[in-house]
């Protein structure tokens, strides 16, 4: 009969592994694009913030948002890179924003666009249609005045804020944004923005290839999220059509 050492320690049993939750379509690409942040991070070498996650419409819930991811995950940064898509928005929410990003990357601070991010919308909204056109007009153009001041304030507090003449160049630029098209939808590539006089530079092409496929994976995401958006709200027409 074989002899038990008891002061042999008995081994634990090995803990089961738990099986992996099944990711859905959208965190798999949510989890994509986050891998491909951390790369274009490593790259540069500067942290990234992808507000291209986040909703296309800006207003006041996604400023709260935001300042509360910048508050958790960026409070110590120096320099910063923003990847912007944008489908336009309240213009004070606008300016609440790029405030916010100036104010926690206190050294240099970009904004990425891989493929757009509209000017914000001016024109006084959900005004009635019964308001004289003397009002209207009035509106109109106050609502100019505070986008000039908004691209005076933005552009001499950071992009040109070590330039002697910045007012005037600030002043200029703010004009022709506002006035200078005869659309809002106009399109300003590179080298309209050059033209205008913003520093603006193109991507490295080892850069830029990663943050296209950011951009694709982003779309995905975004297309996944419509569709999902979409199926709910035909659900709860189902449900009610059979109430």
């Amino acid at each position: 009969m074989k002899e038990v050492d008891k002061n042999k320690k008995v081994k634990p049993p090995k803990p089961k592994k738990k099986p992996r939750k099944k990711l859905s379509p959208e965190e798999k690409a949510v989890t994509r694009i986050l891998n491909l942040v951390n790369k274009l991070e490593k790259k540069t070498d500067t942290m990234v913030f992808p507000f291209l996650l986040m909703p296309m419409e800006l207003g006041r819930d996604l400023v709260e948002t935001t300042y509360e991811m910048l508050n958790r995950n960026f409070k110590d940064v120096v320099d910063l890179d923003v990847l912007v898509t944008s489908a336009g928005g309240d213009i004070h929410s606008a300016y609440h924003l790029a405030r916010l990003f100036q104010r926690y990357a206190t050294g240099k601070l970009r904004f990425i666009v891989p493929r757009y991010a509209k000017r914000h919308k001016i024109l006084v909204e959900k005004l009635s249609a019964s308001l004289p056109d003397a009002l209207l007009l009035g509106q109109h153009l106050k609502a100019l005045e505070v986008a000039k001041y908004y691209v005076l304030k933005l552009l001499t507090t950071r992009m040109f804020k070590d330039r002697e003449d910045a007012q005037a160049v600030a002043e200029n630029i703010g004009e022709r944004l506002v006035s200078g098209y005869p659309d809002h939808s106009c399109c300003i590539d590179y080298d309209e923005a050059v033209a205008l006089g913003l520093n603006v530079v193109m991507a490295p092409e080892d850069e830029w290839n990663i943050i296209w496929d950011i951009w694709k994976h982003a779309q995905d995401y975004m297309r996944q999220q419509a569709e999902a958006t979409e199926e709910a709200e035909q659900a709860k027409h189902d449900i009610l059509d059979m109430a």
